[in-house]
Order: C-alpha cells, then sequence, then structure tokens
C-alpha cells in the first residue's frame, strides 16, 4: 500500500524497494522436501459439505464501529498482563485486544447459542519475519493462526489466559512450517483456504491494521490523509 501511494505521487523508488519488488515470489517461501501431509493444514483443508440442504438464511447485521484511545488500548494491556498463563511471559496489545473482542462477542452470541458450543478464532498473522523475507516485500505473504474452545470457557477464562492462547500460536519455527506446507501443498489452490473451517456463526476471522500505517498515505488524490482505516 505504501509503496502503492508512493507510485501515485510520481516518487522515486530506492534500489532497495526496486530490489525487493524484483525478489523471485516462487521461491520467497521454500517449499518442504518430502512433505506428507499432516496436522499443520487441518483449519486449512476445504471439505465437502455434509449436507446438501441450504443453509439458513442469515440473520440481518449491520456494520458497528467501536473505538479505543491510546489509553484505553494500555489499560487493557495492563490488565490482561496481570494474569497470563505461567508460561507467557509476553502479550502485545493486539494479543489484548483480539483476546478482549472474542471474548466480547462470545458473551453476546451466548444469547442464542448454548455454552458448551464450539467457538474458534482465525488470525491474520504477517509471516515475512518467520520466512525471513524484507519487511517491505509487497506480495501475498501471511497466513492464519488458529484456536478453538467453548463459548463458556471463553467467557468464563480471564483475559490475561486467553491473550496468553493467541501468543502462544505465534511461534516463529511453528509458523514458519506451517507457512512452508501450506505452500508445498497447494498444487490444487482450490482445495485450501484460510478459513476452510470457520464457521461465521460461531467464529470469528480477525485481522490487524495497526502497524500497516496506512493513515500516512494519501495517494496523491490532494484529498489529504485518511481519517479511518
Amino acid at each position: 500500500i505504501r509503496l502503492l501511494s508512493k507510485a501515485c505521487r510520481d516518487e522515486a523508488f530506492t534500489q532497495e524497494e526496486i530490489s525487493t519488488m524484483n525478489l523471485e515470489r516462487k521461491t520467497i517461501v521454500p517449499f518442504l522436501k518430502n512433505y506428507e501431509l499432516g496436522p499443520e493444514l487441518d483449519h486449512q483443508l476445504v471439505k465437502p459439505p455434509s449436507t446438501t440442504e441450504s443453509p439458513p438464511a442469515p440473520a440481518k447485521a449491520s456494520w458497528a464501529f467501536f473505538s479505543f484511545s491510546p489509553q484505553a488500548l494500555s489499560e487493557l494491556k495492563e490488565k490482561a498482563t496481570q494474569t497470563l498463563d505461567s508460561n507467557t511471559k509476553f502479550i502485545s496489545t493486539d494479543d489484548a485486544l483480539t483476546a478482549f473482542i472474542w471474548q466480547s462477542i462470545s458473551r453476546a452470541r451466548l444469547a442464542r447459542l448454548d455454552d458448551s458450543t464450539s467457538t474458534q478464532i482465525c488470525r491474520a498473522v504477517d509471516v515475512r519475519t518467520q520466512m525471513d523475507a524484507p519487511k517491505n516485500y509487497p506480495g501475498m505473504l501471511q497466513n492464519m493462526t488458529y484456536k478453538v474452545s467453548t463459548l463458556s470457557q471463553i467467557t468464563h477464562e480471564s483475559l490475561g489466559v486467553v491473550a496468553s492462547w493467541l501468543r502462544s500460536e505465534l511461534g516463529r519455527d511453528q509458523l514458519r512450517r506451517r507457512t512452508q506446507a501450506l505452500i508445498t501443498y497447494q498444487h490444487n489452490k482450490g482445495g485450501t483456504s484460510a478459513t476452510a473451517d470457520a464457521n461465521p456463526s460461531t467464529d470469528i476471522m480477525l485481522s490487524s491494521w495497526a502497524k500497516l500505517g496506512c493513515w500516512e498515505n494519501d495517494f496523491g488524490f490532494g484529498l489529504g490523509k485518511p481519517e479511518s482505516v
């Protein structure tokens, strides 16, 4: 997005940017040798529908925006940090906010779902660091993490414990292997999907744009910078 904005303003690219944009995309993620399908792709394999019946019509929905001030985000992270599980030494603000969103939506869903209902969060992750790719590599280089629980457990656990679960899915080696497995297995791209087993009625698909700095780009339109991203 930043490079597109730069091009729209007719600004010259640096040599580093040009080199990065011309990296061979087919080898940016190394294939796994002799890979056999394993649990790495359990959540990303498209399965045939279990029934031929048409799904029920979705309920009427509306857009809603929630704004968190920097102070509120800081307090949210501080609260979560007080109740981390024993194996977690650090969580990010995004971990705390994502846990808060998952818990809040799960509480709302208890009005129509049994508390034993399974719920899954699918979280988009930038894997440039895990794949040793430049941070400004312009290609689509992301994967997803997945965590499954029940509505009862999510709503009754502390914020810190739920945030700890999310952080535990971000291990470098784990994400690297899962990404390599996905690329290695994608001989038929129609057979995989980032949200292959996600159920919109019970699950959450979430991504964060907090670190992309999109509010700094104006694309040379003369309209100024974005008010909201």
